[in-house]
């Protein structure tokens, strides 16, 4: 059975509606803290020394009130940063095709035996590269990257609503790795034809049938990098003095642990809302999935390995190993979409329940990551 569709809504638009779910906090399909997931600032480390943190949501029950806010900065500074924004050229983008980077699936053998919930955190911990040859504080390459953390995109944010801007943030993040995961397609299929040799099946249906998968491929390659261009620039649009001639890229890796809500904290006021209802429902919800994805993934990778190394007849090796990389690209993307989705959730609950006059570091460390 085909794993289940997930896709990440548009920078525009609010998380998907969900029947209000009157449920209390004790009634099933309400999470608390989750003890058993990976810390995402150890990405590099053995699956079996991940530390695991031992709450999930650092929502504070009570909010700072509004004495202990910081001052705000002066009005005239603030009026000249957020007038300084760049609009590069479109063009600028194009030498971005050759360099985007594939999905590296080394290590996914060695998530096979660890947790399902660790598994999906660290299947999560993908970021792009920069471009500029020295380093990220220079922005002498025209059409390079520079990445970004969420932090300092929300420091830059040129938008009043802060989950707005998360959303825009982690759209680029699905637009990158989805290039990602469609580069490492096209790279799978160029090794079998490679593989097959120049002449070798002319007529033979399997290799006709590869010929046809990788020109497919390529294609929705292309097709996702013109996705990645708008997202770029949607997040450009959004960030004050930015530097010209550079693009920015995604930085700070997303949630894919569990989320400790905070429910039972919350006043009434906000505990009574239909809105506050759908993400008692939804955000749990979501997180399963990111989970169940996320075994998808290591499966399909498992399973497509071992038929690589099988002694089968060649043209049957070759139509099952196309159909089991496509089954992989199906998972990618499908776990791509949900963790995004489930960051995009996560943001717009924290909006719901802190006040608008928050500090930013507060807001962010609600949001559960790593910056």
């Amino acid at each position: 059975m085909a794993p289940p569709q997930a896709t990440a809504g548009s920078p525009r638009q609010s998380i998907e509606d969900a029947t209000p779910n009157h449920a209390s906090n004790d009634e099933p399909g309400w999470r608390s803290a989750v003890e058993d997931e990976t810390s995402a600032d150890a990405p590099d480390q053995a699956p079996g020394a991940i530390r695991v943190p031992k709450e999930a949501s650092p929502i504070p029950v009570e909010t700072p009130s509004d004495q202990n806010i910081p001052p705000a900065p002066d009005a005239a500074a603030t009026t000249q940063t957020q007038r300084i924004v760049y609009s590069p050229d479109d063009s600028l983008l194009d030498p971005l095709i050759a360099r985007t980077p594939t999905l590296d699936t080394s290590r996914y053998r060695e998530l096979a035996g660890v947790s399902p919930k660790i598994r999906a955190q660290r299947l999560a911990q993908w970021v792009e590269e920069e471009t500029p040859a020295n380093g990220p504080e220079s922005a002498s390459s025209p059409g390079g990257l520079r990445r970004v953390t969420l932090a300092a995109c929300l420091e830059q944010n040129l938008i009043s609503r802060r989950s707005d801007a998360v959303t825009v943030y982690w759209h680029l993040w699905h637009a990158g790795r989805d290039v990602a995961v469609r580069t490492w397609q096209v790279e799978q299929l160029e090794k079998l034809a490679a593989g097959a040799g120049p002449n070798s099946g002319a007529g033979d249906v399997a290799h006709l049938r590869l010929r046809t998968a990788l020109d497919s491929a390529e294609a929705n390659r292309l097709d996702r990098i013109a996705q990645l261009k708008g997202a770029r620039l949607e997040l450009l649009s959004r960030l004050a003095n930015w530097p010209p001639d550079v693009l920015p890229a995604v930085a700070t890796a997303p949630h894919a642990g569990g989320y400790d809500m905070k429910a039972s904290t919350q006043s009434s006021g906000i505990s009574n809302t239909r809105a506050f209802h759908r993400f008692l429902d939804t955000i749990p919800r979501e997180h399963a999935l990111v989970v169940d994805l996320a075994t998808a993934v290591i499966d399909a990778d498992i399973e497509r390995t071992h038929a690589n190394t099988t002694n089968t007849a060649g043209s049957t090796k070759l139509e099952t190993i196309v159909d089991l990389v496509e089954l992989q690209v199906t998972a990618e993307l499908n776990f791509t979409a949900a963790v995004a989705k489930y960051n995009m959730a996560i943001a717009r609950y924290v909006d719901l329940v802190l006040p608008a006059t928050a500090p930013r570091d507060v807001f962010l460390k609600s949001l559960v990551l790593r910056h």
